[in-house]
């Protein structure tokens, strides 16, 4: 997994350009990469196991190791991915919930000003209040919505 996504990655050089100059280099990096990066990035007790623990004469890290060991001594690397990955998704999150505030305010001001609607909300509650009228259900202010899944 770790190495499938770094074929994804930009080179350790340019991530730590595009990261601490976000303004100026920040489209050497793509929304993608930055995703992979929040989803592959270790833990941090890994994170510290990997640095902390110096390899032997005839050691090498793996390709995985050497990437993570190149930009980890950067602390605030996963928060600054984390805040970068927000702000690319943001406009696209904050779009979509404009479209459906407006459709929900549509909707609401469609069955504020429904004549007929209100009619037909008015003689369930008329309706239910007769059937009802001799319990504790009887003459009620209002209705759930769900009554109208049953009378439909």
């Amino acid at each position: 997994m770790l190495l499938i996504g770094l074929a994804q990655c930009p080179k350790p050089v340019i991530l730590r350009q595009a990261v601490t100059k976000y303004k100026e280099h920040g489209n050497k990096v793509s929304n993608s990469q930055i995703q992979t990066l929040v989803r592959i990035w270790p833990k941090e007790t890994n994170l510290h196991d990997l640095i902390d623990d110096p390899l032997g004469d005839d050691e090498e890290w793996e390709k995985g190791e050497a990437y993570m060991v190149q930009i980890a001594d950067m602390v605030t690397m996963p928060q600054r991915l984390k805040v970068w990955k927000f702000e690319e998704e943001w406009q696209e999150e904050k779009t979509i919930l404009e479209t459906f505030h407006v459709r929900i305010k549509a909707a609401y001001q469609q069955i504020e000003k429904n004549e007929v609607f209100l009619k037909m909300i008015s003689y369930t509650l008329a309706i239910g209040n007769v059937l009802n009228g001799g319990g504790p259900k009887g003459q009620a202010d209002g209705f759930e919505m769900a009554v109208f899944g049953k009378i439909a």
